[in-house]
């Protein structure tokens, strides 16, 4: 028997040398970024929006698989992970495994970062989770078994040139070149005070050097309107505001006119409508710039006086500069800065003896669809903290509204404790506190991720310091490190603060076991607690549509997903639930469409004072009318069962086509005043005796039954409402009868 022993054909080795194939069954993350908002919307932003996302469907991804992050419009690449909002999402897609790769147009849109910790993050994220980085020109895969690292170092060089691009070429040629020419009094780019113009002659016409060459010259369409600008000032005592609409009012706009060839201008106010009108903070610039009587400033310091042709007179310039600045052109105090308007601070007051405002950080309003927080002042005048919006148009800034504290914070906290109240046995509000847990444990790993990978850089520079042997070596690598060292410290800073907010924020594990003791007894709790609650299940409050004499839109938007609106009154109301809500307002006008009295109406909305009830009703249908009234203005339906009922009352209200025609037909049949108050019986004889004299005419004579004229028949037969109410409709059925 032969001894040789035979095995199984073994397989195939794969060796690693191919290359992985794409991952087209996952989505894919299309990054795009430009540096400043300017740069937004031109052929490098269609490039990466529109170009790169082709170029991935032609690779394979589908449409829905190809996720487009475009939040870093106007983000330098220099900022790290942590400190962009798109590069943040991306970086959180790579490290749960959401997608299987990342494409960007090229690798100085992910990272210009000179220290490289960003990068080295970066690349181990994708190595761990296998995913891979794709541009029009290469592809990397971090996570290759054979060219893994080279793909890192090759990744690692493109940002480092990147980088040294921005280090070399503009901070260590344009910045200086720049420098140079500010110190010689020459234009280098930066704006032009409006009314003067840059002379871009190098020579004269007659052929010798130009002496103003890249030096501001009046440009007199212009600087004429800047002359009358300074002079309305002085004639307003100083009074920015008031010169400020004494120009608007005699229309003086900036002309739209080129400068003559060789000269340049780059203004930067913005042309509107009704003209050409700079705003407060461009008229204060302008009426203390020094470069209006010929004196040359860079970074705000004066470099070189009577550098070039001044536009206004010293004598002018020095008047209203002295309005305006409390420092002198040479930083010194101003010993004759003489404000037009001279506040005197009031007393501070005992903030422990009022109500401090609960929504700080989440009230605010959308203004020109930007959101804009609320801040608060406290009022002495009305002994309380206001709650204020403040605007900006072209005359400065100003306030949008203002309204007292108590009366916001209550009629959130009544909508808050109800919200509670019906869903604390629910798991949305313990879901919801668990994402924002999630989030924030989410940011404090990548914060620490950063931080372990700038420690041990840090370990790398010292074990490379004292291996050196060149001292240029030593202080490059030294240098390196006290970067390293600032970074960290700015990561450990904003680490801190995220803890110190996490303390402060409701953890998911005492949010059910709170929300029991928040119903039932809300003014035991904290002033912190208060905020702490409300800023865990309200995301955002929003008002809008606030009006001078005091009313507003409220609307909450809870954290679960959910909006809850209403219209919080001119003034505070004892109690909070009496304001609408769209619900609330739809079933009130369906009902009074459907014809239904005030007792029926009321009954839906027992808590609401009949007053507020009329006034929604007249909001959107005018004037309403009820025969018969039974509440008072100030009365709410409760409290007319409270005191046992009461009588019906017959209204003013206007007459009917059908009650107009009942009178005519006993009239014409002779009926006497007793049947013709029985068949009207809530208008009062003298209401119904007028009318018969404008339907006949003066003289009309109807046969009297001895009733008082300021009687009804109701009121003459003395009924009364049933204090039972078993049903409004029996009530008013009762009433007629």
């Amino acid at each position: 028997m032969s001894r040789r022993r035979f095995q199984p054909q073994a397989k195939a080795e794969t060796t690693g040398a191919a290359p992985s194939p794409l991952p087209t069954d996952k989505p894919i993350a299309v990054y795009y970024r430009q540096s400043t908002t300017a740069q937004v919307g031109n052929i490098s932003t269609a490039i990466q929006k529109i170009d790169m996302v082709e170029h991935v469907g032609k690779l394979g991804w589908s449409e829905e698989n190809i996720w487009l992050i475009d939040t870093d419009e106007g983000v330098s690449g220099q900022r790290g992970i942590d400190e962009r909002e798109g590069m943040k999402t991306l970086y959180n897609f790579i490290v749960k495994g959401e997608v299987g790769a990342v494409a960007c147009q090229d690798e100085d849109r992910l990272f210009r970062d000179m220290t490289q910790i960003h990068v080295n993050v970066f690349i181990a994220a994708c190595r761990t989770s296998a995913v891979q980085l794709i541009t029009p020109f290469f592809t990397y895969d971090f996570a290759h078994s054979l060219y893994g690292e080279y793909h890192a170092r090759q990744f690692r060089f493109k940002c480092e040139m990147a980088a040294e691009y921005i280090k070399s070429y503009i901070l260590g040629r344009l910045v200086p070149a720049k420098k140079r020419i500010a110190h010689e009094g020459k234009w280098f780019g930066q704006g032009i005070p409006v009314g003067f113009m840059v002379d871009m002659r190098k020579e004269l016409p007659g052929g010798g050097e130009n002496p103003a060459y890249r030096k501001f010259v009046p440009f007199e369409p212009y600087a004429e309107i800047v002359r009358a600008y300074f002079q309305a000032f002085l004639d307003a005592g100083g009074a920015v505001r008031t010169a400020m609409r004494t120009i608007f009012d005699r229309g003086l706009s900036f002309p739209d006119c080129p400068p003559p060839t060789g000269f340049k201008v780059n203004y930067k106010f913005r042309r509107r409508a009704h003209g050409a009108f700079p705003n407060r903070a461009n008229i204060l610039n302008m009426l203390t710039n020094p470069a209006y009587i010929g004196h040359w400033m860079h970074k705000g310091e004066v470099l070189i006086w009577n550098n070039h042709t001044p536009l206004i007179d010293v004598a002018t310039f020095t008047r209203a500069f002295n309005y305006l600045s409390r420092v002198t052109m040479t930083g010194e105090e101003n010993p004759h800065y003489n404000p037009a308007f001279k506040y005197q601070r009031h007393p501070k007051h005992d903030e422990g003896n009022h109500e401090i405002p609960l929504l700080i950080g989440i009230l605010g309003s959308y203004i020109d669809g930007v959101w804009t927080r609320a801040s608060h002042r406290y009022d002495p005048r009305c002994q309380t903290y206001l709650y204020t919006v403040h605007g900006h148009n072209h005359f400065g800034c100003h306030a949008l509204w203002a309204r007292r504290v108590p009366w916001i914070d209550q009629a959130i906290i009544s909508r808050f404790r109800r919200m509670v109240s019906d869903t604390y046995e629910s798991d949305i509000w313990t879901d919801t506190v668990e994402q924002i847990d999630e989030r924030y444990e989410r940011e404090r790993q990548l914060k620490l991720t950063i931080i372990a990978a700038i420690e041990d850089d840090q370990r790398k520079t010292v074990s490379a310091v004292s291996a050196a042997t060149l001292p240029n070596f030593v202080l490059e690598l030294e240098k390196r490190y006290q970067e390293l060292e600032n970074e960290k410290k700015r990561l450990r800073s904003e680490l801190l603060q995220l803890e110190a907010g996490s303390r402060e924020r409701l953890s998911a594990s005492d949010a059910k076991a709170i929300f029991k003791a928040t119903h039932l007894n809300w003014d035991a709790l904290s002033l912190a607690d208060q905020k702490t609650l409300l800023g865990a299940f309200i995301e955002r409050v929003v008002a809008s549509d606030f009006t001078r004499a005091g009313a507003m839109r409220i609307e909450i938007h809870w954290r679960d997903g959910a909006t809850e609106s209403f219209e919080l009154g001119r003034k505070p109301h004892e109690f909070f639930g009496a304001l609408f809500t769209v619900q609330e307002e739809v079933k009130l006008l369906s009902m009074f469409d459907a014809g239904c009295g005030q007792l029926e109406i009321a009954r839906e909305f027992p808590n609401h004072k009949w007053y507020q009830i009329f006034t929604r009703i007249k909001k959107h249908r005018g004037v309403p009318h009820f025969t018969l009234s039974y509440l008072s203005k100030d009365e709410t339906y409760n409290e007319l069962i409270a005191k046992g009922g009461g009588r019906g009352r017959s209204t003013p209200s206007k007459w009917l086509p059908a009650e107009e025609e009942t009178i005519r037909q006993l009239v014409i049949a002779g009926a006497c005043q007793e049947e013709l108050m029985k068949a009207l019986p809530y208008r009062k004889w003298i209401r119904i005796q007028s009318h018969i004299s404008m339907i006949f005419g003066k003289g009309t004579r109807v046969k009297l039954s001895g009733i008082s004229q300021k009687l009804s028949y109701n009121e003459y037969v003395g009924r009364e409402i049933d204090c039972n109410f078993e049903s409004c409709s029996e009530i008013v059925k009762r009433c007629c009868e």
